[in-house]
């Protein structure tokens, strides 16, 4: 077992990282023992899977792109049960040879590899997707706030087992998997 990224790494044709943040991120590559303070082949790849900041992975592309590193941002989908079963969807930016060079080492991690174009796209797209959620998020949070209201009789109704109207019934609305929302007639507030 290592100490530290630069003798995890030290040798290898190919550096996968995955962390938290840009914090712990800038930690691995650039930190005095992290990936980048290792000595390197030209050419070896150096992929970072973590959801980060554009801004962040641009200046680590440059980084390692100045040491002749092949640098692929490949933030993935998925739960860990598709980590530990090798199911992972990659969003990739990466110059196409490089990613054609990649795909059987990133195959070994995933079942899907979707490239979006040059570096910086991978992480692009998924900050997309992220912003996409979150706003789902806080749309279903407002509307459910909204139908709780006092002034608003049976305006929500989350039940277990099917769905009583017809609409839902043909395309129910699931919710943890074992729940179901149904919005009921919402009265109008009365003066």
């Amino acid at each position: 077992m290592c100490e530290t990224p630069r003798e995890a790494c030290t040798g290898a044709d190919a550096v996968i990282a995955m962390t938290a943040d840009d914090a712990s991120s800038r930690s691995v590559w650039l930190g005095s023992d992290g990936v980048l303070a290792a000595p390197l082949a030209a050419q070896t790849f150096a992929i970072e899977c973590s959801t980060l900041s554009y801004h962040w992975v641009m200046e680590l592309a440059s980084e390692a792109q100045a040491r002749d590193l092949r640098y692929i941002d490949a933030p993935v989908t998925g739960l860990p049960e598709h980590a530990a079963s090798g199911t992972l969807t990659l969003l990739v930016g990466a110059e196409a040879a490089d990613l054609e060079a990649a795909t059987p080492l990133l195959g070994a991690i995933s079942k899907r590899i979707l490239r979006f174009g040059g570096v910086g796209t991978g992480t692009a797209y998924k900050l997309i997707i992220n912003m996409i959620g979150a706003v789902q998020i806080a749309s279903v949070a407002e509307w459910i706030a909204i139908a709780e209201r006092p002034r608003h009789r049976q305006s929500l109704r989350c039940a277990r087992g099917e769905p009583t109207t017809p609409t839902l019934r043909s395309r129910p609305h699931r919710v943890n998997e074992s729940k179901i929302i149904e919005v009921a007639r919402l009265q109008p507030p009365t003066a």
